[in-house]
């Protein structure tokens, strides 16, 4: 029997969902309408569809809103222990109920009579027999009391022998005339919670009866013992076990007619102190809520929730989905008129979501442990909800304009989940842009502490500053919802590690994955470091200018310095054949110009995968195959090209693919720029200018940068920028030669470089 591993298990559990995302990504225009589907209809079941018209307030603080007027009459409804001790004293006057048993009484006289004519034919059979013959009596007298009266004992026998019937007979009939002359009960007096208790002789006919007009077990055993003190020992026995007998109460304790008694007296009782008119001022502008307007408040509030709860929850979903489908709508505008870029990706494109529905997830939680607590203090518990962690990830991922996009985003929606004022709007637009600002260029990991901590002030600061306009002074302030941003920003830090997560989910690099590769300690940078001593020398010079020149158009800096520094891995598999390698013998000699051609064309493949088997993010493996492009080898190719006219410019071209981004656009003409400035000897100003105008008008007229969404104005700036570090670099003077090279002469002698 075969057996599954568990690798084997969950692959075949995440095959439907690697399908789904698969096809979200081939498939661009259906994968992008899936994914606004999604969220739409995610976020709008997620959305409560209860309305919170309530008020807030702290019993003890000033009103701080406006003045309060009854929009309609509402009833004040009593506290809580307030009715629950109504209820009980309503309880304890509730008499209990005694419910008449089946002619008790009549049955025990009637039975008194045939009782003692049976004695009395006994005692004829007793007179009759021996002495030894009395044994059978017991027979006798079952015959003739078949219900098993007591038999008597012989000493009875001998005592009703000598006088008769008469004196038991007539104390039977005193002490049960005497026992039922008043209701005759099964609880004891004592017991009653009331002085009077309802008797009835069936269930519908009552009537109250005084607690002392009324016998209990105590009295009753106290008129039994009346009755038998003038019997002798003997009789008296028999006499008090026929009352066991026949002397049972007449009236027993019904619970369930109490019971519904109590029921009936819980109803009387009112949950509600008055009545407030519509009209009337509740509670005014900066008078204290006392305990009794807190009463009317608590009132009002339930009032209108359950005016609320009236509302149509289908059309409340259906204005959800308008709301959030517009919000999606302006989403999905903004991405492809300003981040195309992200738009074309739908991986991207589904993060963004991802990022904003996971503050919907929080807030839904956050609202509903909000509705399960009763804190003592009165908080608004959702300034819990670390909403600026969507426009820290939103900008680390991405870029700040996404973060400020996303993080008013969040904001609108926090407000609809919550149903508040403009007050948490406004605090999380405040804190989430501010986080953004510290985040935009991140560098260090030390940088999310420093976030935190702007992001507390700002939150205290705008908490503070809102609420001092609003209300114009300071006693009106909640201040017990200024511990909540300290947990708040505690929970926003848990953003580092959740980074992580995303990257792995969603198959993206973030800003801390490009810091953390920066380390020049990585295995890839200190092995080409060693190996390639001169390419490694090229990559830092190349990611310094390719950084600069990003910051200088707006491009992703550290993504495209990162790029620099592996975009020549490759180059360690055969470091010699690479001139910065070089320290005078030169192994191109020995070689056909179409073998040295693919010598250098093969360190793209080379680089890309050592990548791979270094797990270096897709991102930076696109930078090492496109840095090239599908470019020329110039030197080699124009070397074979004079001994063989009719070859093939594609044998010397790299196998692309060509830049699809700014930065990798940026890194291209960075990499060729300071490769040909390394092959110049004493450059000048207008050596290191003319080099790097013909490398970009090259790169540009060999369509080398049409996929990469770069404006002309890019191009100028760059070639500034590029032009300006080289000549840092050099430390050329102004100098005007006789000629300026020739296109020939600036590119063939880098050749070996590319």
């Amino acid at each position: 029997m075969s057996t599954s591993s568990p690798s084997s298990f969950w692959g075949r559990i995440l095959a439907p969902l690697r399908a789904l995302a698969d096809w979200i990504e081939l498939d661009l225009a259906a994968g992008r309408a899936f994914i606004f589907l999604l969220f739409i209809s995610a976020t709008a079941l997620l959305l409560p569809r209860i309305t919170d018209t309530t008020y807030r307030y702290t019993v003890g603080q000033p009103w701080a809103e406006p003045d309060l007027v009854a929009p309609f009459d509402f009833p004040i409804k009593k506290p809580a222990d307030e009715l629950e001790r109504n209820l009980k004293a309503a309880r304890k006057l509730v008499p209990w109920v005694f419910l008449a048993t089946e002619a008790q009484p009549q049955r025990a006289l009637a039975e008194l009579g045939p009782y003692q004519q049976a004695l009395d034919s006994a005692l004829l059979r007793y007179r009759a027999l021996s002495p030894k013959g009395q044994d059978t009596l017991e027979l006798f007298w079952r015959q003739l009391e078949p219900r098993l009266a007591p038999l008597p004992s012989p000493e009875t026998w001998q005592e009703l022998e000598r006088q008769g019937t008469g004196p038991l007979a007539a104390a039977l009939r005193k002490t049960l005339d005497a026992l039922y002359s008043r209701p005759y009960i099964d609880r004891r007096v004592s017991e009653l919670p009331v002085p009077f208790l309802s008797l009835r002789q069936q269930k519908g006919l009552e009537r109250l009866a005084d607690a002392t007009a009324v016998v209990g077990p105590s009295a009753a055993g106290e008129v039994v013992e009346l009755g038998a003190a003038p019997l002798t020992p003997a009789v008296a026995q028999l006499y008090r076990q026929l009352m066991a007998q026949w002397a049972t109460p007449n009236y027993r304790f019904d619970p369930e007619l109490y019971q519904a008694d109590v029921q009936l007296a819980e109803q009387e009782v009112s949950p509600y102190r008055g009545l407030v008119a519509a009209g009337t001022v509740v509670v005014a502008r900066g008078q204290r809520v006392t305990v009794e307007i807190g009463l009317v408040l608590a009132s009002l509030n339930e009032e209108l929730a359950g005016q609320s709860g009236n509302a149509s929850s289908g059309i409340m979903f259906l204005g959800q989905l308008l709301v959030v489908a517009l919000l999606t709508f302006l989403t999905a505008q903004f991405l492809r008129k300003d981040r195309r870029i992200i738009y074309r990706n739908n991986r991207k494109t589904a993060l963004v979501f991802f990022i904003i529905f996971l503050m919907v997830v929080f807030g839904s939680l956050t609202l509903l442990l909000a509705g399960n607590l009763t804190p003592t203090v009165s908080v608004n518990l959702f300034y819990l909800v670390p909403l600026s962690m969507a426009a820290i990830m939103a900008t680390v991922f991405f870029d700040d304009r996404v973060g400020y996009f996303v993080n008013i985003l969040v904001s609108v929606l926090a407000g609809f989940v919550v149903h508040t004022n403009f007050e948490l709007f406004f605090v999380q637009l405040c804190a989430g842009s501010v986080a953004i600002f510290n985040i935009t260029i991140l560098r260090k990991r030390s940088q999310f502490f420093i976030t935190a901590g702007s992001l507390l002030l700002t939150y205290a600061v705008a908490y503070l500053g809102y609420n001092l306009y609003l209300h114009g002074n300071f006693t009106t302030i909640n201040y017990w919802n200024l511990p909540l941003f300290v947990l708040n920003v505690v929970i926003t830090l848990a953003t580092y590690p959740l980074i992580y997560i995303v990257e792995r989910l969603f198959g993206l690099t973030s800003d801390l994955t490009y810091i953390e590769l920066l380390d020049t300690d990585h295995p890839l940078l200190k092995d080409l470091a060693i190996k390639a001593p001169g390419t490694y020398q090229h990559s830092l010079q190349v990611a310094n200018i390719a950084e600069a020149v990003a910051t200088k158009i707006g491009a992703n800096a550290l993504q495209v310095r990162v790029g620099g520094l592996f975009h020549d891995v490759g180059k360690m598999f055969q470091p010699e054949y690479f001139i910065e390698n070089q320290s005078g013998d030169n192994p191109h000699g020995k070689l056909d110009a179409k073998v040295s051609a693919e010598v250098i064309i093969n360190h793209v493949a080379y680089g890309e995968e050592l990548a791979r088997d270094h797990n270096l993010p897709k991102e930076v493996i696109d930078f090492i195959r496109t840095h090239h492009g599908t470019s020329r080898v110039e030197y080699f190719y124009r070397t074979y090209q004079r001994q063989n006219p009719e070859c093939d410019e594609n044998d010397f071209r790299y196998k692309g693919p060509l830049p699809t981004s700014k930065e990798m656009a940026i890194l291209m003409l960075a990499d060729a720029c300071e490769a040909a400035s390394r092959a110049m000897k004493r450059p000048t100003a207008e050596d290191l200018k003319v080099m790097v105008d013909t490398i970009v008008s090259g790169k540009i007229n060999d369509n080398q940068l049409v996929l990469a969404r770069i404006t002309f104005r890019d191009v100028y700036t760059i070639k500034a920028e590029i032009l300006k570090i080289l000549q840092n670099i050099y430390h050329t003077r102004i100098e005007y030669p006789e000629r300026s090279p020739t296109v020939a002469e600036v590119v063939q002698p880098a050749g070996l470089a590319y």
